[in-house]
């Protein structure tokens, strides 16, 4: 398994795994991005593997984790 190499910047860089849960379920995702948030930034996993466990391109995923930053204000 690849490491996840995701670089948080300012207050994210230090969130406990409870504080990503707890944001994660506070801010309005759907369903599937909060299993691509959660397997990222909890379970750490690189974006090959999350896309090989949900069925969408590594460049999908890549997206919507833009997209998940977006919404959480990064």
């Amino acid at each position: 398994m690849a490491i996840a190499r995701t670089h948080l910047e300012g207050s994210l860089s230090h969130l406990s795994v409870s504080d990503w849960e707890n944001l994660i379920n506070e801010i309005h995702l759907n369903d599937e991005n909060k299993i691509i948030a959660k397997m990222r930034f909890i379970d750490e996993e690189c974006l090959e593997d999350i896309s090989a466990r949900v069925g969408y391109s590594r460049k999908t995923i890549s997206n919507r984790i833009k997209y998940i930053l977006g919404k959480i204000g990064n």
